[in-house]
């Protein structure tokens, strides 16, 4: 069996656990023509045939196991969070899609357990995986939180595996039961992102407190709002100044906790208020 041609492309774009159709561009497959190859996307692997020409194969990707995340995690010493850039993302290979009880109630803590279907597990590292994708679906990431005991020495609060050549890590959520979104909301983190685009309509988990203006949303009538802790009220006074001189109409709200420690109606009418005094 021979490599598809240009078949790295495939497993950066195809989603898990799912079978996409797309164009056998191998210039040896005669026939040569639109959806006939299909590749199934694993954690750490994905399995390719064209239904055409007949080639099919499987193509592993040299990826992370939980003893080699372990070791990466030994090396971010002091720090909440650690990450790591990769030219190709894989995933655990014994990531699962059945949660075990702790990731279920540190969903239900912030009755976001409505979202389960969102995360994946890794037994190997004891973590919760959210997967992050790009503007067009692709993955370019994943996000892990620990469920275990959080040491800074050697087991952050998140881990995050990021593609080379996405330079902003970020996660965009945004929900379909809005038809219009007036505002974009950045928050740190994830399950912060999960219950603000569920009050608001749209949200940007930023992984860290750092906003890069190449974030920021420049359409008309849309305002940005900075939600980030109190601690962060100096560096947040600095960035709306700056991105304000830019162009872009931003606002920032203070609170003692993150959005995801509120309920949907506080969140609503934090941000209606924001909404009132652009108009």
């Amino acid at each position: 069996m021979k490599p598809i041609y240009q078949q790295d492309k495939y497993f950066n774009i195809t989603p898990l656990y799912t079978a996409i159709r797309y164009n056998h561009d191998d210039p040896d497959c005669s026939l040569n023509k639109s959806d006939a190859l299909t590749v199934t996307r694993y954690p750490d692997k994905w399995i390719y045939k064209c239904h055409r020409c007949g080639d099919t194969g499987c193509r592993g990707v040299n990826g992370l196991p939980p003893d080699k995340i372990k070791e990466l995690l030994k090396n971010k010493k002091g720090k909440k969070r650690g990450s790591h850039k990769v030219e190709y993302v894989s995933f655990p290979p014994d990531m699962t899609r059945v949660l075990p009880s702790s990731v279920q109630a540190w969903l239900s803590k912030y009755d976001l357990e409505h979202t389960s279907n969102l995360w994946y597990y890794s037994p190997g590292l004891n973590r919760a995986i959210f997967t992050i994708c790009n503007y067009r679906g692709h993955i370019v990431g994943w996000t892990g939180r620990t469920m275990g005991k959080v040491k800074k020495k050697k087991n952050p609060k998140w881990y995050h595996i990021i593609r080379k050549d996405f330079d902003k890590p970020h996660i965009l959520l945004q929900n379909n039961n809005f038809g219009q979104y007036k505002v974009c909301v950045y928050v740190e983190d994830v399950l912060s992102a999960l219950k603000v685009s569920e009050a608001v309509g749209q949200s940007v988990c930023l992984l860290s407190a750092y906003v890069p203006k190449k974030l920021l949303l420049t359409k008309s009538g849309i305002l940005n709002i900075l939600w980030l802790d109190y601690d962060k009220g100096k560096y947040m006074l600095e960035k709306i100044t700056e991105f304000n001189s830019l162009g872009f109409n931003t606002k920032f709200i203070w609170t003692d906790k993150d959005p995801k420690e509120y309920n949907l109606d506080f969140i609503k009418q934090k941000v209606k208020e924001k909404l009132k005094h652009d108009n």
